[in-house]
């Protein structure tokens, strides 16, 4: 195993998991047990009305439904906090990440076998994409206390992956082996 260079936890944010359960845990209670059967005023209710009498009942059961199915979801985020501590660490030859979210275990994506590094953005939450030689790999902001450390940990795996392959260029113009290096030029230059 290599020296550890840098660190970062890879949780759920717990600011996100107290308000999103207290918001759908009550909205589950509102809509469930709380809203009385009432006429429908919305064109969901209006069709759940044409299938049964009771329409606005199954309509209210529903979203009651669907609210307690988010609860259970935030509550599922809260039991991952508590149990996995996982991370995300750079090593001087590799990236350790878990081998997934619901994992204790870590696998190691050394820089020289990344192929690609990309940005995701969708509706403000981005995204790091690493393709890698065994798979794929996400690190979303979501996942990483705040928005600078997201910044920092996709520059340094920019640099890190970028200082691969400055040195097996260095390599290949050093051992005189031109051929290598200009088709290793032309397969990474964009």
């Amino acid at each position: 195993m290599g020296k550890e260079v840098r660190e970062y936890e890879w949780q759920p944010g717990w600011l996100i998991i107290i308000f999103g359960g207290m918001f759908f845990a009550l909205c589950t209670y509102v809509i469930a047990f709380k809203s009385a059967p009432s006429p429908c005023d919305d064109w969901l209710c209006d069709l759940f009305s044409k299938f049964s009498e009771n329409g606005a009942v199954i309509y209210h059961w529903f979203l009651g439904a669907v609210s307690f199915a988010i609860t259970i979801a935030v509550a599922s985020l809260a039991y991952h906090r508590l149990n996995f501590q996982q991370r995300l660490a750079f090593r001087s030859e590799a990236l350790v990440v878990p081998v997934s979210r619901w994992s204790h275990e870590e696998i190691e994506i050394a820089y020289r076998d990344i192929v690609e590094l990309s940005h995701f953005e969708y509706k403000g939450n981005r995204s790091f994409i690493i393709k890698h030689k065994g798979g794929r790999f996400t690190i979303s902001e979501a996942w990483l206390s705040s928005r600078a450390v997201f910044n920092e940990v996709c520059e340094l795996l920019n640099d890190h992956v970028q200082e691969v392959k400055r040195t097996k260029l260095q390599q290949a113009v050093r051992s005189s082996e031109w051929a290598t290096a200009e088709a290793y030029l032309a397969r990474e230059t964009p």
